[in-house]
């Protein structure tokens, strides 16, 4: 990815050792998705869907009829 105050798409590719670097729109670094805009979009959406997939994971397992105190430390 580049990351340039340039609104141009166009750049030359970069090289390392005769090797091409793939170019890609969206990567993660330490746990935050980065994009070519530096929008959050893909790191919000990256956060519902894991917090939506723990609530439906703690519905699953209220319903199974588990305690509180062990729906708690299964978090």
């Amino acid at each position: 990815m580049i990351i340039s105050p340039s609104n141009s798409n166009v750049f030359s590719p970069v090289r390392v050792a005769d090797d091409e670097i793939e170019r890609v729109d969206v990567f993660q670094l330490l746990g935050v998705y980065i994009n070519r805009p530096l929008k959050w979009d893909e790191h919000v959406r990256s956060i519902c869907n894991k917090a939506a997939s723990r609530i439906h994971f703690l519905k699953q397992l209220k319903r199974s009829s588990v305690g509180p105190y062990d729906l708690f430390h299964l978090l």
